[in-house]
């Protein structure tokens, strides 16, 4: 049975206005086809390039919409192509049978076909997928469903078309999306309609029936997306076409989004930082790297039960940071001993990003506080004689520790004991002063001579951050901050007496991923062994210096800035913020404060259980006597009249005895 044909309808009601939102613009206006695909394509944010642009059809058949999202078809504004006129896409929908006869040719590729809108162009990708976002209407639903009357439209890419139903091979038509079929892409939209087929195509509409949706059409699909992988650099032909089939009788249309047709981009994979290795921290934080076009990251935490966390995060939540170019989120997630595994995927507006490697990591009890060495054995004939630290005003600078100690008598060969030579203990004061972002200049304070210099030349981009010495071979070791140029080594040798810097190499956790930002040094004086502080990584120890392989001890997002360990090896003290806290292997707890607007940037402690303090931007040396120290205990500084440089980081406090 053919169809009646309506070549010009007439309804009953004479709109004289819209007050719809959608409007349309035709190729009648003095729109091109170039106009068309400029309109369909950015070239300056999509780098694809077009070309040999080409259209067949009525004039009025193809052109621009504007504000459809309004309307509810899911688009803001693109191009649009019709097997009818474009203008009788606009709102309400005031019939069930809207036709325009053009009376154009059809398409070949699409069968027995007639009024077909035809646009092609070629174009050059660069990247390795297409996309575009779409939403085919018509006038067909719901009436002619399952029957050979079907509009049809295609999207040929190099002759294979890539209107598809999602995750399918089948194509988008009246046919395979409707009220009974795929249900879940299709928008019910139908003008009440007679339903004797006589009063169907003999009576006139009648608008003024309310409809769900202010489009003419009568079902339509939800935005669909058409997209095909690509090689970047080649030439394609794309061909957008639509048309009747089986007769010229309701119109359909294609709506495409404009500036839609680009190649997505999803985010590569990240690098996870920490947590990794053994670690005590029951509740730690997570440290990935930043990757530029990714706005989410999914975060997933397992152990050997299952997951523990699955969970997205927009970058802000993520605190993704450009100028650390990292990531870190703490999740209120309390873990107990085990092992685990951790993994970040990337997502943005193109879709998910692969996951990252995985990392594991352990939760293991906190390992026992380093052993106590034995304390010498003090008889009251041959006591230990200390002078205290003696503090005076800026007029009249005293060094602040000095310290004789007595060795054994000597016995004569006649028997008689004579006093021996007493040895003096002689101590200096290296540190190193951060000029500009990353200029580092060591210096060293003599504490006979009451001097300060500068110890070799200045070094430009090193960023040296801290300074210890061993505490037997008295060898002093730097290491560098995040600011370090590129290519500089990480831990250094020290020439005390020129400068020189040699380099050891770079840092680096078991697993070989790199420590980057080390804030302080401190060599434990009971084992000898080099403990440090990364930020965004934590506490961690080198056993055999010189190989630079470190073991995380407590994995940690908060920023110290330095530490150093107590006289007999048992507690460090941590640089944070404006408090110092102490860490014995199992607490952490602050055990001095000072006021908000001041920093600790350095800290050393002396034989004698003197903690001296650099504080930012202070030309003053401070010390504080440890046996003050305690929970919500004030920091009594006692200001040591040094001529010290500004912004100090990092101090290696170094003693040496001589007859």
């Amino acid at each position: 049975m053919y169809r009646f044909i309506i070549t010009q309808l007439t309804v009953a009601v004479v709109l004289t206005t819209n007050s719809f939102a959608v409007t349309t613009t035709d190729l009648t206006t003095g729109l091109t086809p170039a106009n068309l695909v400029a309109e369909l394509i950015d070239t300056s944010s999509s780098g694809i390039t077009y070309s040999n642009i080409s259209y067949k059809g009525a004039n009025s058949a193809a052109g621009i919409f504007t504000q459809a999202q309004t309307d509810g078809l899911g688009l803001d504004r693109g191009l649009i192509l019709s097997t009818g006129r474009i203008t009788d896409a606009v709102g309400p929908n005031k019939c069930y049978k809207t036709t325009y006869v053009n009376r154009q040719l059809g398409d070949s590729q699409l069968g027995t076909s007639y009024d077909a809108a035809v646009l092609e162009f070629d174009f050059v990708p660069n990247g390795d997928k297409l996309e575009f976002q779409y939403v085919f209407a018509s006038e067909e639903y719901n009436e002619f469903v399952g029957t050979p009357y079907n509009d049809v439209f295609a999207f040929f890419l190099d002759g294979n078309n890539i209107a598809l139903l999602p995750e399918t091979a089948t194509e988008v038509a009246i046919n395979t999306v409707n009220l009974k079929t795929n249900t879940q892409y299709f928008h019910d939209n139908a003008y009440p309609a007679p339903t004797n087929w006589n009063d169907y195509f003999k009576n006139p509409c009648v608008a003024g029936q309310p409809t769900p949706f202010q489009t003419e059409f009568d079902g339509f699909t939800v935005v669909l997306k058409a997209s095909a992988n690509v090689t970047p650099g080649q030439t394609y032909h794309m061909k957008l076409v639509i048309a009747d089939r089986g007769d010229y009788s309701l119109d359909s249309a294609v709506f495409i989004q404009g500036k839609s047709f680009r190649n997505p981009k999803p985010p590569v994979a990240t690098t996870l930082m920490t947590p990794q290795d053994q670690m005590e921290n029951r509740t730690p934080s997570y440290f990935w790297n930043v990757i530029a076009n990714a706005t989410r990251y999914h975060l997933k935490i397992e152990d050997t039960t299952g997951t523990l966390l699955d969970q997205w995060y927009t970058a802000t939540e993520a605190n993704c940071a450009s100028d650390t170019d990292r990531c870190t989120f703490t999740p209120a997630l309390e873990l107990t001993e085990g092992s685990y595994q951790w993994s970040v995927q990337t997502a943005n507006e193109d879709g998910e990003g692969p996951w990252s490697e995985l990392k594991t990591f352990e939760i293991v009890l906190p390992p026992p506080p380093p052993p106590v060495t034995e304390e010498p054995i003090v008889t009251e004939e041959e006591p230990v004689v200390t002078e205290e630290p003696v503090v005076t005003t800026a007029e009249e600078p005293v060094v602040t520790e000095a310290e004789v100690i007595s060795p054994p008598p000597v016995t004569e060969g006649d028997g008689t004991i004579s006093p021996p030579p007493e040895p003096v203990l002689t101590c200096k004061l290296y540190s190193v002063d951060d000029e500009e972002l990353s200029d580092s200049q060591l210096t060293v304070f003599d504490l006979a001579t009451l001097t300060m210099t500068g110890i070799g030349q200045k070094r430009p981009g090193y960023d040296i951050e801290a300074l210890d010495a061993h505490p037997v071979t008295k060898q002093l070791y730097a290491a560098a901050g995040k600011d370090a140029l590129s290519g500089a080594e990480k831990l250094y040798q020290v020439n005390p007496d020129t400068g020189t810097l040699t380099a050891l190499g770079r840092l680096k956790l078991a697993d070989g991923s790199p420590i980057d930002d080390i804030s302080g040094l401190s060599f434990n004086p009971d084992t000898n062994q080099l403990w440090g502080w990364a930020q965004g990584n934590g506490l961690f120890k080198i056993n055999d210096l010189p190989e630079t392989t470190a073991e995380l001890r407590w994995s940690s997002s908060q920023a110290i800035e330095d530490l150093t360990w107590n006289p007999d090896g048992t507690a460090l003290y941590l640089a944070q913020a404006n408090k110092v806290t102490r860490y014995d292997g199992t607490d952490h707890t602050p055990v001095c404060t000072l006021p908000k607007d001041q920093r600790i940037e350095a800290l050393e402690m002396t034989p004698q259980g003197l903690l001296m303090i650099g504080l930012h931007d202070d030309t003053i040396m401070y010390h504080v006597d440890t046996t003050t120290l305690g929970e919500n205990a004030k920091c009594q500084l006692t200001p040591v009249v040094l001529p010290m440089q500004m912004d100090l980081e990092g101090m290696a406090w170094v003693c040496q005895s001589s007859q």
